[in-house]
């Protein structure tokens, strides 16, 4: 069986020669899609604005095009795959120590492993999820409670978000850190909840005015979200995203032993 080690090189194997960031990766993963009839479904965009070119992306030649001040430029989608692929890769070398990034690309890359039309993108935003989940496992001693959280979810999200607008209470860090401690203490039963509170986190995090304790909640929130969705993805129809889902899950599992 794989150790969990054998989760964490990914970003080093697939980081592609071009130089965008993994936030502006995120971003333009985005931007290829658009929200679907039902809830999380993911439809792919024909035309879409982009940071860069798609071939700054796709070719390793490619080059950065100078700096445009105002609008993005919209780009024809060709290849929307072999984009979508290549975009991973990046999306892949955002260090699980950036607590905001990792949190933003573990929200999209829990949608895309549960709604994305793409088996290959459903594989592989398995395989960066469980990058990230056991690099905070491994690397910050992330655990499970003993006693699998029952409280209500949406009411602890609620709680954090009225926390995060009181920036002007004496006790704000106080605050916030005992709402994260409600989250923490809350199931998460839904992987599409989860990401839209992993997405929120990292918006929090990024505006806080002041710096907040609670970091190894928020990396025990994430980690539950992401076994959440390989979880839930383990039901995939197609047999080798279930495989992948269930593999890393089972490692993911086996490390992150409870508290």
């Amino acid at each position: 069986m794989r150790a969990l080690a054998s989760l964490l090189p990914l970003a080093i194997l697939l980081v592609p020669a071009c130089q965008v960031s993994p936030g502006q990766a995120v971003a333009d993963m985005k931007a290829i899609h658009e929200q679907g009839a039902e809830e999380g479904h993911l439809v792919h965009r024909e035309r879409a604005e982009l940071s860069v070119p798609p071939e700054a992306y796709t070719k390793e030649d490619a080059r950065q095009r100078e700096f445009r001040v105002g609008e993005m430029p919209e780009y024809e989608l060709g290849d929307r795959e072999g984009l979508e692929l290549a975009i991973m890769d990046r999306i892949s070398a955002t260090p699980p120590s950036d607590l905001e990034a990792s949190l933003e690309a573990s929200g999209w890359l829990i949608v895309q492993l549960l709604h994305d039309d793409f088996r290959a993108a459903r594989v592989k935003s398995a395989a960066i999820l469980s990058q990230f989940a056991g690099w905070w496992i491994e690397r910050n001693g992330v655990r499970l409670r003993a006693v699998p959280p029952t409280g209500d979810l949406a009411v602890a999200v609620e709680a954090y978000h009225q926390a995060t607008l009181q920036v002007d209470l004496p006790d704000y860090v106080g605050h916030v850190a005992a709402a994260l401690e409600q989250i923490d203490e809350s199931a998460i039963d839904d992987p599409l909840i989860a990401a839209r509170l992993l997405n929120g986190m990292a918006q929090r995090l990024r505006r806080a005015p002041v710096q907040v304790t609670g970091e190894l909640v928020v990396q025990r929130t994430a980690v539950r979200a992401i076994l959440a969705a390989l979880e839930a993805g383990m039901a995939d129809a197609d047999p080798e995203v279930a495989q992948a889902c269930r593999e890393r899950h089972t490692v993911l599992m086996r490390h992150v032993k409870t508290r």
